[in-house]
């Protein structure tokens, strides 16, 4: 998702989407039920056009893997924390939030887009872990 962070919705369908949703939404199939991440041209499983695609927002995940990279270019933070996270069969690889430390099985939310580099446009999901209670 290269688009910006323009909040995070209620929840609900969106209807269809020709531009990047929010961070915090998915891609949804109308034709076969599939949902995604990232933004595709088409339907990765049936093929169906952008135009047929809904937008909903996705809730809590749960962190499947973490790594940290220790040695980044200039412009890219230093030590810069990723994390595979879940959100109900929806699957995403992004940054986490400033001091957080997630560990597999650990509860995470969007904490919005970010720009990975100084000086890119493109903006990119970071997850923050939830505490117990939210």
């Amino acid at each position: 998702m290269t688009g910006n962070d323009r909040g995070s919705g209620s929840g609900a369908d969106a209807g269809t989407t020709t531009d990047d949703p929010p961070a915090d939404h998915a891609f949804g199939c109308r034709e076969c039920g599939r949902r995604w991440y990232y933004t595709k041209p088409q339907c990765p499983d049936c093929g169906s056009e952008l135009s047929t695609h809904t937008t909903a927002r996705l809730g809590e995940g749960t962190v499947q893997a973490v790594t940290r990279v220790e040695v980044t270019p200039e412009d890219v933070r230093s030590p810069n924390q990723l994390a595979l996270a879940d959100f109900d069969g929806v699957r995403l690889i992004a940054q986490v939030a400033g001091d957080d430390d997630p560990t597999a099985g650990d509860r995470v939310a969007f904490a919005g887009s970010f720009t990975l580099r100084g000086g890119d446009d493109a903006r990119q999901p970071r997850l923050r872990v939830v505490e117990d209670g939210g």
